[in-house]
């Protein structure tokens, strides 16, 4: 079982944090596996009152995908191509 233990996956996952209620407001079961700590601090509930959360950066950065010409049609051209760990790309469109 130790074995089994180290190589599962649930050692790194719990449930959904939906909110500050009991169980995260994952169930209203006792979920399988131990919720994290900071569930009644760290929720989806919590990031859509806080314009400053994660949530909130996340629906800026796809709405500038979806309305920005530029990042929707541009010309990719890749830059840094032989570079381990750098991904960079230029896009333009019209001078953009």
């Amino acid at each position: 079982m130790e074995s089994i233990y180290a190589r599962g996956r649930d050692n790194a996952r719990t449930p959904m944090q939906w909110s500050a209620e009991k169980n995260a407001g994952f169930s209203e079961r006792e979920p399988w596996i131990r919720m994290n700590d900071n569930f009644d601090k760290i929720n989806a509930e919590a990031e859509i009152d806080d314009p400053d959360s994660i949530l909130h950066f996340y629906k800026k950065l796809i709405e500038l995908r979806t309305t920005n010409k530029t990042l929707l049609k541009g010309s990719y051209e890749l830059l840094e191509r032989e570079h381990e760990s750098v991904f960079a790309y230029k896009r333009e469109l019209g001078g953009d």
